[in-house]
């Protein structure tokens, strides 16, 4: 790949955060009026999660910390250190890419290092800072490669969930538009300028369109 190209960047899947797992698990449910399956452990990170298929290679995802397992040594990703009592809300999303390296190279500045992560038999490359923050609050994605194969959303129990759009307000959103630009072009998905970072997405549900903030 020369310079001049630019790794493709996809949505692949949505964070929300809580300080507890089964109150994001609560919160989603109340939003989307939907049952979230459980996921798994992260053992690099002392977090866990739940799963909800949004489609063959999109996912949402309610992480937070695994209060049964051990405090690493680092800081964990999400700015899950920094939730304290703070209520869940959709904080991130993370984009796929094919060649993690490069797409770190038109990355904002500080937005991490890519590093191996594996729960179970599955394993993955993702960009995690040192300070375990994410570029632009949040509004630009965090990065992740999977191996060659299925998506691991092909594997998730369906809900009949799909992601109709998410927006992204921030008050540098030119600025992340400019990163972006090249990288990533999704219909679905809009960046505003806002006085306030927030991450909207409408979901397609069996009860109808939700909204989750």
């Amino acid at each position: 790949m020369t310079m001049e190209q630019k790794p493709k960047l996809v949505i692949d899947h949505l964070t929300v955060t809580a300080a507890k797992l089964e109150d994001g698990v609560d919160y989603v449910r109340e939003c989307l009026n939907v049952d979230i399956p459980v996921g798994g452990k992260h053992e690099l990170m002392s977090t866990h999660n739940h799963l909800l298929r949004l489609g063959e290679s999109i996912f949402l995802e309610i992480i937070a910390i695994d209060p049964d397992a051990k405090k690493p040594n680092h800081a964990r990703w999400f700015a899950l250190d920094e939730k304290g009592d703070e209520e869940p809300k959709l904080a991130g999303w993370v984009a796929a890419t094919n060649n993690i390296e490069r797409s770190l190279e038109l990355a904002p500045k500080g937005a991490g290092n890519s590093t191996r992560i594996s729960r179970g038999e599955i394993f993955w490359h993702m960009s995690i800072t040192q300070d375990g923050s994410m570029p632009f609050e949040g509004a630009y994605p965090t990065l992740i490669m999977w191996p060659d194969g299925p998506h691991p959303a092909t594997r998730m129990e369906d809900k009949n969930c799909t992601l109709k759009t998410f927006s992204i307000a921030h008050p540098k959103a030119n600025v992340l538009k400019t990163y972006l630009d090249g990288q990533f072009e999704d219909e679905r998905v809009t960046i505003l300028e806002s006085d306030d970072v927030q991450l909207k997405a409408e979901i397609i549900t069996p009860s109808g369109v939700k909204i989750l903030l």
